[in-house]
């Protein structure tokens, strides 16, 4: 066992090493890459797309006018918005054609997120985001968190070793705790809003 664990433990630092090496080496080659063309590929392209997109309810609509930003400036564009653009393009059924319109609005959104980032705008970073959804998702988000978080210690749980078992209890237990208190806040909140819904309405008669 102890000659498994020392195996494992040799090819996970040497798969970090080249892991770390690999995003340095990706980092350094993105920092200096010059900004003009991505300059154009977002004022050109994927800022006037994203918001045809978020303007624009009518997917036809949408295909149509998108067509002359990809042709125009395709040397600009990124092969995976291409990619998306063609599969979308050439989808014989309404639900693939819907499925392939998610998957180029999703590519649109993240490559005009990431333009901007490097181009310097200002970006909200992820507890900014965060931070102003309503109320109603940032409960969602925390409970699908919540449940993905219980879901990976179960599986650790599980596996046989007795201290990942020992953490898992504790972490599913304080998780549950949690998630019956923010249960018990939210339907307080909504008993809340309704008494006073009710209080104003009785005020107005």
């Amino acid at each position: 066992m102890e000659i498994l664990f020392e195996i494992i433990k040799i090819i996970l630092s040497t798969f970090m090493a080249g892991l770390i090496t690999f995003l340095i080496t990706i980092y350094n080659y993105n920092k200096s890459r010059p900004l003009d063309k991505l300059e154009i590929a977002y004022n050109r392209v994927y800022y006037p797309l994203y918001r045809l997109i978020k303007e624009n309810n009518d997917m036809d609509s949408v295909i149509n006018e998108s067509r002359p930003y990809l042709d125009k400036y395709n040397k600009y564009v990124d092969r995976t918005t291409i990619r998306a653009f063609k599969t979308l393009v050439d989808s014989n059924t309404y639900a693939k054609k819907r499925t392939a319109y998610e998957k180029f609005e999703d590519n649109i959104y993240e490559r005009n997120s990431y333009l901007r980032q490097r181009l310097g705008y200002l970006e909200p970073n992820f507890f900014q985001m965060y931070k102003y959804l309503p109320a109603s998702q940032q409960l969602l988000f925390r409970f699908s968190l919540e449940v993905l978080v219980m879901a990976a210690f179960l599986i650790l749980g599980i596996s046989g070793i007795k201290i990942l078992y020992d953490i898992s209890v504790i972490v599913i237990s304080i998780i549950l705790v949690i998630f019956v208190i923010e249960l018990v806040c939210c339907l307080g909140c909504a008993i809340w809003n309704w008494l006073r819904s009710v209080y104003y309405k009785i005020r107005k008669k």
